[in-house]
């Protein structure tokens, strides 16, 4: 009687450990983005990038047409445009509670056909009220097809992290086909236009 009660004891708490170990993983996948430093410059970036980096980090230009100009044909996929979830950097930036929908809008640029940069642009309700154009954006360009040459935006500073994939590991899954378990660098900005925001975060491949 006593070994059963004993077994029986044992049971639960492998069971209880398992289901703990079980919920801790799953509250670390959800919540791997809280763990991205996000500084000012890319010199305060605790891994720094390589240099062939730099430049496209600190590029505030039209990043396709630079492209074209440095590395050749330039070729966007949208993945998806669609009601999704918002990071927490993301709900920070344009204060967003958790229950807020937002509007994610997700592509891969190909340079001379290879992926180059994964972006996300999130957007919130009445970012997609005021121009509900971005409801079937499609393959077309951010900023040359809707933002510049226009006179009612603006953009902030960009903010930069580094992907660690012993911490970070969630944010691989974010990108398709992406295999690298390598360092990713990123830079984020917020757009405002025509007094609605959205918010742009570009990870380069």
């Amino acid at each position: 009687m006593v070994q059963k009660l004993l077994l029986n004891f044992l049971v639960l708490s492998l069971a209880a450990v398992v289901l703990a170990t079980s919920c801790v993983a799953s509250n670390k996948l959800l919540e791997g983005d809280k763990n991205l430093l996000w500084v000012d410059n890319v010199s305060d970036l605790a891994i720094q990038p390589p240099e062939s980096l730099y430049s496209w980090l600190h590029d505030v230009k039209h990043m396709t047409n630079t492209m074209s100009k440095k590395i050749g044909k330039v070729r966007l996929e949208c993945l998806d445009e669609n009601w999704g979830k918002a990071y927490q950097y993301e709900r920070e930036a344009l204060n967003l509670k958790p229950s807020d929908p937002a509007w994610v809008r997700t592509v891969m640029i190909y340079a001379d056909e290879k992926p180059f940069m994964y972006a996300r642009v999130v957007l919130p309700k009445e970012t997609i009220e005021k121009f509900p154009i971005f409801e079937n954006f499609g393959d077309r360009k951010l900023g040359q097809d809707f933002m510049y040459g226009r006179d009612d935006y603006s953009r902030t500073s960009f903010k930069y992290a580094v992907i660690n994939p012993e911490v970070n590991s969630n944010m691989y899954s974010e990108i398709p086909g992406f295999k690298s378990k390598g360092y990713l660098w990123l830079r984020c900005s917020t757009f405002k236009v025509a007094g609605v925001n959205l918010f742009l975060t570009e990870f380069f491949l």
